[in-house]
């Protein structure tokens, strides 16, 4: 459920929030954590301008029909920047040093698991996707002494250049020792791992992705894995069919889709609610520049166990009317 504080803000503004998409209404925005927003969703509300997903990824938003709409779409891609880096290296750690097989070992009454792990010091660590998870992960490997860190972004990232090589993603996948996966998972991305770039890791590599599990070729990477090719740490590993395999492989380590969820993450992501739809009222330019800019988005539905719902917000007459009369929605 939506938090108190943020109902309060929006309807002492002049705001109607409602629960429910299944009717059709004259909302003016669309709020999602990971509920889809089909063409069928928008069908219900023609006059929806603004869906805004309270997450980091959007690939559930269809973005080609809110295009021929004109809905502005818009994520929140930095609110959880330290978990989901923290995790990633946390995952790194876990291959390189055997934890989840050591524990097995321990549990099943055995002492002595192998000849030991790695360090991440002096090895080459590659950075696929150069945002704001990807450089602030870079950050956190430098820390730990490698040898270099190479990273591969779809246009050159300055702020990369602090911390390391900019390179063709061949390259890093050729030479690195961990490569850790941060790239959005859309039209251009799916499957962008693909069996090519996975077949240039040696054994001894480890792939880390914390992306969804999308971005990789699911049947190339457990046939790989199945061929102990290389290791790897996956969060949440796309679901069906396709990612059974890979829980068969000794050499895949699973968490759970935790790397965004924290325990106080909620409350920080609603803190935007008043502030970020209510600019609106400037320009709906000014919202997308600033939700972009800032931590959290405008508004999040959550309960104190999963982040699972969706809700509707619509502009009472006399609100709507400022609006028209800017000339910022139709």
């Amino acid at each position: 459920m939506m938090r108190p504080h943020a109902v309060s803000a929006l309807s002492g503004k002049g705001f109607d929030v409602a629960w429910s998409l299944a009717e059709p209404s004259d909302a003016w925005a669309i709020v999602t954590v990971t509920t889809p927003v089909t063409e069928e969703v928008l069908n219900k509300h023609p006059k929806c301008k603004l869906v805004a997903v309270s997450f980091t990824g959007f690939n559930h938003v269809d973005l080609e029909a809110c295009k021929k709409r004109g809905i502005s779409v818009v994520n929140v891609p930095a609110y959880s920047t330290d978990s989901v880096a923290e995790l990633s290296v946390g995952l790194a750690l876990a291959v390189y040093r055997e934890i989840p097989a050591g524990e097995r070992t321990l549990r099943d009454g055995g002492w002595v698991h192998s000849a030991g792990g790695m360090e991440i010091r002096d090895k080459v660590v590659g950075i696929v996707g150069l945002g704001d998870i990807g450089l602030r992960t870079a950050e956190l490997f430098k820390a730990f002494g490698p040898k270099e860190i190479l990273g591969w972004s779809r246009r050159p990232k300055p702020a990369f250049d602090s911390l390391g090589k900019q390179v063709p993603i061949e390259e890093l996948f050729e030479k690195a020792d961990i490569v850790s996966l941060h790239v959005a998972l859309n039209a251009e991305t799916q499957g962008i791992i693909n069996r090519s770039l996975m077949e240039r890791l040696r054994p001894e590599s480890v792939l880390i992705n914390v992306a969804r599990g999308g971005v990789c070729d699911q049947p190339a990477l457990a046939d790989l894995l199945s061929k102990k090719r290389f290791r790897a740490g996956l969060e949440s590993p796309a679901s069906g069919n396709s990612c059974l395999p890979l829980r068969a492989s000794m050499l895949c380590f699973f968490v759970l889709f935790v790397g965004f969820f924290l325990l106080f993450c909620g409350g920080g992501v609603v803190v935007s609610v008043k502030t970020n739809i209510l600019r609106t009222n400037s320009r709906i330019v000014t919202i997308i520049q600033e939700m972009r800019a800032s931590l959290p988005c405008a508004i999040v539905i959550q309960d104190s166990k999963h982040v699972k719902s969706m809700a509707c917000v619509t502009l009472k007459s006399r609100f709507r009317r400022r609006l028209n009369d800017a000339g910022d929605i139709s």
